[in-house]
């Protein structure tokens, strides 16, 4: 059976190796939490400043808790 090798090109793969999956790892972990901050925290208070009900904003952050 004829084998070929198969040359890599571009950015490493998450198989190279340990420390390259922590940091992405982290990396997704930082995005997320911004993500849940932002519908959590900076959206609710934006909200209130301008004039939104308790039962808006609570709305908000319970479809943003949800998933």
């Amino acid at each position: 059976m004829l084998t070929r090798t198969i040359e890599r090109r571009g950015l490493p793969t998450l198989s190279d190796g340990r420390p390259l999956r922590l940091v992405y790892f982290f990396l997704f972990y930082g995005a997320q939490g911004v993500a849940v901050g932002f519908f959590t925290f900076a959206i609710p208070t934006w909200l209130a400043a301008h004039g939104a009900s308790v039962a808006q904003v609570g709305a908000v952050v319970g479809a943003a808790m949800f998933p």
